[in-house]
């Protein structure tokens, strides 16, 4: 939550800045790469000053609650307020006992609790924490213990804390989820790498130890798959306890290598030096209690869709030889949300954010979200800019009492109603997935206003969806008592699996499941879901506004795939006279489709060798070159599945 900065040599004014982060480009997050060693900056000249108040697109992260903050100096109710901004890729003890650097020097946050206390009216000092600085507050609080002046601090406000780590920081460090703003997940996988305090959001031991028996695997293996055998032989079909998670974070201790920067689907390798640091901090962070004097309340967020691990699948990748004769699609691993839960902000499960089990409120977040006066959407990342909660964290700076909380603030665990209606969707290229609902706002990738930047940005723009990226597959939630509208834009030639889950009070109570359907870089597929309606997805493969297919769950028929085709060889940019050929050649087949159920095996056969007709005329084209290699044989391909349905 923190900006940083280093001074442009490139630049010929004076005291000229380049903001690391957040990024202009991918080029400014490497710059803020570690060493593997050590975990410090491999450039020694970053710096910080201030905090973020806002994220590309304008969505408020502090900005709100800033300014709260500094009208309650204004109106006398607080004597002073600071931010203490700081390098949040050092570890948390580093950040409490070294200096921060600055534009010009250093600072202490150590020094400035010091200097603030002796300006507080009552001698002290009360600390407002989000997410990873609450476990920096435990570290300045166990700093100031060994200086005798833990006095010096009466309340701790921890707000959305992973004090036990958080499933989440799995999917970030192993496959580069997108949690670092706008960057591409190598990026994110390759900073967070070597990032000691991204080590210490992973799940602790004692995290293990809080979720209960039976416990809910954090990793499962797909065993319909040999892709995942070899994880199999090893970890069987599941991970849920603190030391196999550990091997299998160290790649088998060790013995798996680590993959290709660009191969973000398979898991990486993380660093022994800093799990050791991790486990070491947890040792402290996860057994710690506050000092005599000083109050701690915990603020759990609640209610939202939260990641409680991974699953491994597969997908099918087209993998051709040396010189791309011969090509063939293949199964490789692919990690996938695994059984989110509502208990949670999004990012950090409940057991987490509540681990002293001390005095806590939680926010409804998935409530405010949909009744809230502003009807925004909140999360984690910008849980503080909740009106509810700013109204709480001022009764408690005043000290007034709580008995009567703001709305939707508890001191005890929401209930989740049996009409809460919840989608999830899941979707594989080659295409991208957007939300809109009747109101025509969007949750999904959106272009970067910058042309000269190759940040890829997103937005979440309806109450309580959520859109994320993670190995091939796209994944997004939204309330399933709202229409919403889901739509695919084709990215390139090849097809696209899609599900839609429908759950009523925590159950799923439908799957529906679109598999295969071709695309291509021209196409739009829509489909409306509200509550249990789901209407049919329609297919406009080549962009001209037509729909060619309208296509109901369970996979394609024959006549769908034809209707698809014929949209599909207008996109192939063949001259008129090869395109109204190869139509021909469909609209035959459509025709003999159309006898399938009239005509005996004879007929049959016709069709058969329509098929081969085809992929005969296919092949003649690609070896004219008027069609690619790897366009003839998705176009080949997509024929052999309609074979596969038609003819014996």
């Amino acid at each position: 939550g923190s900006r940083l900065y280093e001074k442009d040599s490139t630049c010929l004014l004076i005291n000229c800045e380049n903001q690391l982060w957040l990024p202009n480009t991918n080029n400014d997050a490497r710059k803020l790469l570690l060493s593997t060693v050590t975990g410090e900056s491999l450039r020694s000249n970053i710096y910080t000053r201030d905090v973020l108040k806002t994220l590309g697109g304008g969505t408020s992260i502090y900005n709100g609650f800033l300014d709260h903050m500094e009208s309650m100096v204004s109106r006398g109710e607080i004597k002073r307020f600071e931010s203490l901004p700081y390098d949040w890729r050092m570890g948390v003890r580093d950040v409490a006992r070294r200096p921060i650097s600055l534009e010009n020097g250093s600072y202490s946050m150590i020094e400035r609790i010091e200097n603030l206390a002796s300006t507080s009216p009552t001698d002290k000092v009360t600390l407002i924490t989000h997410s990873n600085g609450g476990l920096v507050a435990k570290e300045l609080v166990e700093k100031l213990k060994e200086d005798g002046k833990e006095h010096l601090i009466d309340r701790i406000i921890m707000v959305a804390t992973p004090q036990l780590g958080t499933p989440e920081a799995i999917m970030q460090m192993l496959h580069g989820k997108d949690y670092l703003g706008p960057l591409n997940q190598e990026n994110t996988r390759e900073l967070s790498e070597n990032m000691k305090s991204a080590y210490t959001l992973l799940p602790s031991r004692e995290y293990f130890k809080r979720l209960g028996i039976p416990l809910r695997p954090l990793i499962e293996f797909s065993t319909t798959t040999t892709a995942t055998q070899s994880f199999r032989n090893i970890y069987g079909d599941s991970i849920s306890d603190y030391d196999t998670l550990r091997k299998f974070l160290r790649g088998e201790n060790g013995a798996r290598s680590e993959p290709a920067p660009s191969a973000t689907n398979e898991p990486n390798v993380l660093k022994e030096n800093f799990l050791v640091n991790a486990e070491t901090r947890h040792g402290m962070q996860d057994t710690w209690t506050p000092p005599e004097g000083i109050k701690v309340i915990e603020v759990i967020g609640w209610g939202l869709d939260t990641p409680h691990g991974v699953k491994y699948e597969s997908v099918k990748k087209l993998a051709c030889n040396a010189n791309n004769s011969v090509c063939s699609k293949i199964d490789v691993i692919d990690p996938q949300p695994h059984k989110p839960t509502f208990e949670g902000d999004g990012t950090v499960q409940y057991i987490s954010a509540e681990a002293l089990r001390g005095e806590r409120y939680y926010v409804d977040i998935f409530q405010h979200n949909k009744l809230g006066q502003f009807n925004v959407n909140r999360d984690h990342k910008n849980i503080l800019e909740i009106a509810p909660l700013q109204t709480l964290i001022t009764t408690l700076l005043k000290h007034e009492a709580t008995s009567t909380l703001p709305s939707y603030i508890t001191n005890i665990k929401p209930i989740q109603p049996d009409t809460d209606k919840r989608l999830r969707i899941g979707v594989h290229s080659p295409v991208t997935l957007h939300l809109y609902d009747s109101l025509g706002r969007h949750t999904g990738p959106i272009a970067n206003p910058d042309p000269s930047s190759d940040l890829e940005f997103t937005e979440e723009q309806i109450p309580n969806t959520y859109y994320w990226q993670l190995g091939e597959g796209q994944y997004a939630g939204a309330d399933g008592a709202q229409e919403t509208t889901i739509q695919l834009i084709g990215k390139e030639l090849g097809t696209f699996t899609l599900d839609i889950e429908e759950i009523s009070g925590g159950t799923t109570t439908s799957m529906t499941i679109y598999e295969d359907i071709p695309v291509t870089a021209s196409t739009t597929a829509t489909i409306q879901v509200r509550g249990n309606a789901t209407t049919t997805l329609q297919i406009d493969i080549d962009g001209n506004g037509t729909i060619d297919a309208n296509i109901t769950a369970g996979g394609l028929t024959a006549e769908d795939l034809v209707g698809i085709l014929k949209g599909l060889v207008k996109t192939l940019n063949l001259s008129a006279e090869k395109e109204k050929k190869l139509l021909k050649k469909l609209e035959k087949l459509e025709k003999e489709l159309a006898k399938e159920y009239k005509n005996d095996r004879k007929e049959k056969q016709k069709t058969k060798q329509a098929f081969k007709n085809i992929i005969k005329l296919i092949n003649k084209y690609e070896k004219k070159n008027i069609l690619t290699k790897e366009e003839a044989w998705e176009l080949v391909s997509i024929i052999e599945q309609i074979k596969e349905k038609v003819v014996e």
